[in-house]
């Protein structure tokens, strides 16, 4: 019984939202072996035999037998209990996984809707250990994203002496990683394209199958969708990665080219970009009978980010195009005109676009598909539209960031020191103020708020526990609402005959 690394790996990290404590009120809850009456080193064979035994101790019609009674719902729950432990623990792969991982992380592999619920209930009364786990991996992850950025700055500054196909190491391995998660996404949409095929075309051939097509239908459409997109995102990826290896060859003077020849990958995904939008921005928005306000919304909004994007994508051809003439002016010995003397004049067009994003963000803030929905419902109540801070910082440090860098570019043109002037300033405002943010918020909410929900819980359950004692049992039998005594009668309905009938409930012992 052998379980994947993968499969290890990601329950070791994330074992926080399976592995929980019982919280007060399961202190009674049976497990598997429980139910079943057998040890968690039983072998096959004392399963079986113990599932035999309990069958005929649990099965409804049995117990309606033994007991005089019809069967109850109760019944059929204690039966239907056993019956799933059993299958569980006699399915090797199933029971080393709940063995390891509990009932939760079975469930959630097993494509239990029910179990993302249980998944936050888990985290929330999880040892620190395992939480600090996930915490010590998003801590991990920054640092190894940090890496590129960081030795890049040193190169910059000449601290370090080694090429520049050398310091872009973590960059190239991240980009293998990306073009490998990428390649994944595009071969499980294929699959299920394939898939949601063959149920619609097995419909096709049998009427008497319960298949919504509407449901495939539309899930075929969304898919090939999401689809179309992942290709493009790929081949931009691409494009990405084409720009970074003429960069470096550049910057290492190993080519010669123009500027301009090196800034033609990016050029080209801004063409790519273009070509997407322009079926959404210049098309006609088509509305049917059966869409929903949402989808109403999603579509005006995607026309309106349609209409966004290409406006952006042609300031950012004329900024590329802009800084690709001024560098090549700098390698060369030909007289530079006024406009591109300087890199604050050369930027101008970054100042507007980051100066209107800057005032759109701080007075207006970004609406999205739920802010469309209500729009109208906002301008009838007065509201209006509402700055969003969190944008408004956002755009604040994109324009602390263009401001440094363009100082930077500026200095190192003037002089030739690069040490009185040192590149973390300029990946200062963009990585190490929202990284520091980041570890603090993310510590916060993984380490500090599960305490504090344990504590408010455990403290809710005590006092849960004293008023059941003082008051669901009042010491007068008369003291209750209605003046009448409780009645202590059977709950269990008389038997029918539909209740005593043989096989009303399963053929497990036939």
């Amino acid at each position: 019984m052998t379980k994947s690394i993968k499969t290890r790996l990601f329950f070791f990290w994330f074992g926080a939202f399976f592995k929980s404590p019982k919280s007060k009120g399961d202190e009674n809850k049976e497990g598997y072996y429980e139910l079943l009456g057998v040890d968690k080193s039983a072998t096959q064979d004392e399963i079986r035999k113990a599932y035999k035994v309990k069958s005929r101790q649990l099965h409804p019609d049995k117990v309606a037998q033994r007991e005089g009674r019809a069967s109850t719902e109760a019944d059929k729950v204690a039966f239907q209990k056993m019956k799933e432990s059993y299958d569980v623990l006699h399915n090797p792969s199933q029971r080393e996984m709940y063995d390891e991982f509990g009932d939760t992380g079975l469930q959630l592999m097993n494509g239990n809707a029910s179990a993302p619920m249980e998944l936050v209930e888990n985290f929330m009364n999880s040892s620190f250990c395992d939480r600090f786990k996930i915490y010590f991996l998003f801590l991990l992850i920054i640092g190894l994203s940090m890496i590129g950025p960081i030795v890049i700055c040193l190169r910059v500054d000449d601290l370090i002496e080694t090429p520049y196909a050398t310091v872009f190491i973590p960059i190239w391995i991240y980009n293998l990683f990306s073009c490998f998660v990428m390649f994944l996404s595009i071969l499980s949409i294929r699959s299920l394209i394939s898939y949601l095929i063959q149920r619609k075309e097995s419909n096709d051939a049998d009427d008497d199958d319960e298949i919504n097509l509407d449901d495939v239908d539309r899930l075929l459409k969304e898919s090939r969708i999401q689809l179309k997109e992942k290709y493009v995102l790929f081949f931009q990826h691409l494009l990405f990665v084409a720009f970074e290896i003429m960069l470096v060859r550049k910057v290492d003077e190993i080519d010669d080219n123009d500027w301009v020849i090196v800034f033609v990958p990016l050029f080209c995904i801004i063409v790519l970009r273009i070509s997407c939008a322009i079926p959404y921005a210049f098309g006609p928005v088509v509305f049917v009978e059966t869409d929903l306000i949402e989808d109403i919304a999603i579509k005006l909004l995607r026309k309106r980010e349609s209409m966004f994007i290409l406006v952006t994508s042609i300031v950012h051809i004329v900024i590329l195009l802009l800084v690709a003439i001024k560098l090549d002016y700098q390698e060369s010995d030909d007289d530079v005109p006024d406009f591109f003397e300087s890199w604050w004049t050369v930027f101008i067009p970054v100042w507007i676009v980051l100066g209107f994003n800057l005032f759109v963000s701080c007075c207006f803030g970004e609406t999205s598909t739920e802010d469309a929905i209500d729009e109208e419902e906002s301008e009838e109540s007065g509201e209006g539209s509402k700055g969003d801070s969190g944008k408004c910082v956002e755009a604040l440090i994109y324009l602390a960031t263009a401001l440094i860098f363009c100082a930077k570019l500026e200095h190192d043109e003037n002089s030739s020191d690069n040490n009185d002037f040192s590149a973390f300033w300029v990946i200062c405002p963009i990585i190490f103020l929202p990284v520091g943010l980041s570890l603090l918020t993310v510590g916060c909410a993984i380490l500090c708020v599960p305490k504090l929900y344990q504590d408010t819980n455990g403290s809710d359950a005590e006092d849960e526990g004293v008023n059941h004692d003082e008051d669901s049992y009042p010491l007068n039998p008369h003291d209750n609402n209605s003046g009448a005594i409780p009645s202590t009668s059977n709950e269990y309905p008389q038997p029918t005959p539909e209740h005593t009938e043989q096989g009303s409930f399963g053929n497990e012992l036939d």
